[in-house]
């Protein structure tokens, strides 16, 4: 069977102090953020913990979305991890956290190309360092999953390290470093978050300026950082006359030559 995707939205976010499941991105959460990019190549699978919130959102809002539950706690991604496999029943699963809002589909499809029956993880590495929520799972890789949980064993280093893994080296690839990047907690969510960019338009002395400069000076009361572009449409020119760019934008066009 094909590719599935499965993302692990099951953690308690103790440093993050709310569901990162439900973290504003671009005018939609992380969840349906992550299901969106990748529902159109690949059937998602979504792993649950006992938070309400998170489970009762996306039950609500990403309903087409196969959901699994943790049967055992306090075995983080681990566990999340098996119950995707699970549920995905044969096959190979791209495995990411709901808190990595860079993964794209390009990336999983460059890491599909290294599936073979000869290993059950294809993992990405940073820095020589395996990422284990941005790698592929071969459900035949679910009895190693269970003996580790057996043995009380969650950490993820240690199941990469149990599977015939395959590491595929970040730096020999095209994509950027931070594809991989989790956020974790408010001050990375800060940083991390695309700005949000709005227009203000309208004709000449309708107040535009001051609507402007009362946002800036709410947004400040927030706790924001603001940024202003003013764009003119009068012909006005900032080039300093001579330089390439001012020859670029001022030389007639063939056309006007021609009719000169």
């Amino acid at each position: 069977m094909g590719l599935k995707i499965g993302i692990c939205a099951g953690g308690k976010s103790r440093r993050m102090g709310s569901d990162k499941a439900l973290l504003k991105w671009g005018g939609t959460t992380l969840a349906e953020l992550l299901f969106n990019r990748f529902s159109d190549d690949y059937p998602v699978i979504f792993s649950l913990g006992a938070s309400y919130s998170t489970n009762a959102y996306i039950s609500e809002h990403i309903p087409q979305a196969m959901r699994v539950y943790d049967e055992y706690e306090d075995y983080g991604p681990v566990e999340g991890i098996r119950r995707i496999l699970e549920a995905a029943d044969t096959g190979h699963v791209f495995i990411c956290g709901v808190d990595m809002p860079f993964i794209s589909v390009e990336l999983v499809k460059y890491m599909e190309q290294f599936i073979s029956g000869e290993h059950n993880c294809i993992c990405l590495t940073t820095g020589g360092r395996p990422q284990p929520l941005c790698a592929i799972y071969s459900t035949g890789a679910l009895s190693v999953i269970k003996e580790l949980i057996h043995q009380g064993e969650h950490r993820l280093t240690a199941l990469v390290e149990s599977l015939n893994t395959r590491c595929i080296g970040l730096e020999y690839t095209i994509f950027n470093d931070g594809i991989c990047a989790n956020i974790n907690d408010p001050v990375q969510y800060a940083a991390a978050k695309p700005p949000v960019v709005f227009g203000v338009c309208g004709y000449s002395n309708s107040g535009k300026t001051t609507l402007i400069c009362e946002l800036v000076k709410r947004f400040a009361q927030d706790g924001l950082k603001t940024a202003v572009i003013k764009h003119t449409s009068h012909g006005h020119s900032f080039e300093k006359k001579g330089s390439d760019t001012c020859l670029l934008y001022t030389s007639p066009s063939p056309r006007d030559a021609h009719e000169s």
